[in-house]
């Protein structure tokens, strides 16, 4: 898929919000580029689950394989964050993802509902809430329909998330 060809895009300092749009542009417009490492400026080494935000059922593997790699002995468990719009679309993602193979990480299951309302205000707020509930050391998502890579969005991040996010397109 286009992760593995991609060139992931890790930025040395933390994100400072005034970087917000040309991150935006690069992660909507070039093609080349398959997601980027954001810290923000309250980042901090935080001991705790590898969180995982995910969208489509499908994206699940390999956002899995991910976190497998990125959790050390300090970040215990791997929380799987379902983002949707909707209390069926939880539970239509919720059954796809049990038809999947079993992984043999220790998988904890969330949601998020992020309502059409809220997301046209940006759903970044309620994913880095989610994130600091859950006490993630590492927080992993991929823009789809609801998270999307918006300079308003990223901003929020920025200024919110306590550790480290892998914004995967």
């Amino acid at each position: 898929g286009p992760v593995e060809a991609g060139a992931l895009l890790a930025l040395g300092e933390p994100f400072n919000p005034t970087e917000a749009a040309r991150l935006s542009h690069l992660l909507n417009e070039v093609d080349e580029i398959a997601g980027a490492l954001i810290t923000g400026p309250r980042s901090q080494r935080v001991r705790g689950p590898v969180v995982v935000a995910v969208e489509e059922a499908q994206r699940v593997p390999v956002l899995l394989a991910y976190a497998q790699r990125l959790q050390s002995e300090d970040r215990n468990g791997i929380v799987l964050l379902l983002v949707a719009d909707t209390q069926q679309r939880i539970a239509e993602l919720k059954a796809s993802i049990q038809r999947l193979p079993r992984s043999d990480a220790d998988v904890t299951l969330a949601h998020a509902l992020i309502s059409r309302a809220v997301a046209g205000r940006g759903a970044a707020g309620i994913l880095a809430e989610a994130v600091i509930r859950y006490q993630g050391g590492f927080a992993i998502a991929h823009l789809g329909r609801l998270i999307r890579a918006r300079e308003q969005e990223l901003k929020m991040l920025a200024q919110t998330l306590e550790c480290p996010l892998l914004l995967l397109k």
